[in-house]
């Protein structure tokens, strides 16, 4: 430890996690229970060591990021891979990955299974939809599977409906290409992972979304179709901690056309109210 200005330094504490531990009471207002903000503190400043531009975005952004994906209950570790940090322009950007879709689908308590998979050239796979869905999917043997053609996911309901959803490479890639961050992050990194996020979350917009789920749909900088449609809302917390008015994003804007196109919060106001001096950066 050591003393800058009077203050109380502390030693090896990168500037990204000095900024958000001094937004922590705030961040951890709108976290869910059982949330390890400071977990989540040292995830993202980990993030910003790994990706240095991160650490370089917009200050409001990215607490607005970290907050969000407290709000949510999900982890930024990248073996869990519920969720990632990357810089879209000078932008934090949330990206939801599928694992994070699943854990939110599961929580809801309104899914009995989810399964999700590639279908790849050599497999032997056919559908049938209707009332009631099915697939038949043979993988090729090991190591003579070839290059990704499509994904598919089954949802089985509680109730015992059951919801499939399937793709091919060209839907896929239709919906990388209108995506804000079809060209960096995940989508360079893990696409077969993005692919299968990408019929996940088509397969949600079936389901009646619980309260979180559709939260992460709303918060996901990596957007579906391309669009944001939101209700104007009442101000939230996490709206706050971005120093910026609620409804100032609803509207149905192209992803490629907008820098800051975070969505917004249709359960704002049921968080409990903190001191705007302690919300602006």
């Amino acid at each position: 430890m050591g003393t800058e200005n009077g203050a109380i330094v502390k030693a090896n504490v990168s500037p990204t996690e000095s900024l958000l531990q001094s937004k922590r009471d705030s961040i951890a207002a709108v976290a869910t229970s059982g949330v390890d903000v400071d977990r989540l503190i040292k995830q993202a400043a980990i993030a910003a060591i790994e990706t240095p531009q991160l650490g370089n975005c917009d200050r409001s952004s990215l607490v607005l990021a970290v907050a969000r994906v407290c709000e949510l209950g999900l982890d930024l570790s990248k073996t869990l891979g519920q969720a990632y940090l990357i810089p879209y322009g000078n932008k934090a950007t949330l990206i939801i990955g599928y694992k994070g879709l699943i854990e939110l689908a599961y929580r809801s308590g309104r899914v009995k299974m989810i399964d999700a998979r590639e279908v790849r050239d050599g497999d032997t796979f056919s559908w049938t939809g209707g009332t009631s869905p099915s697939v038949n999917h043979e993988p090729a043997p090991l190591g003579k599977r070839g290059d990704l053609i499509g994904v598919y996911c089954i949802i089985d309901m509680a109730d015992g409906a059951r919801k499939v959803e399937v793709m091919d490479k060209n839907e896929v890639e239709a919906i990388r290409r209108r995506s804000r961050s079809g060209n960096s992050g995940p989508w360079q990194t893990d696409y077969a992972r993005m692919a299968t996020k990408t019929v996940i979350r088509r397969a949600c917009q079936q389901l009646p979304l619980s309260p979180q789920l559709k939260k992460a749909m709303e918060y996901d900088g990596d957007r579906l179709d391309g669009t944001a449609v939101v209700e104007k809302p009442r101000p939230s917390l996490a709206d706050k901690l971005a120093g910026r008015d609620a409804g100032s994003e609803a509207t149905e804007t192209p992803a490629d056309q907008t820098d800051h196109d975070f969505g917004d919060d249709p359960l704002a106001g049921s968080s409990p109210n903190v001191d705007d001096s302690e919300l602006h950066i």
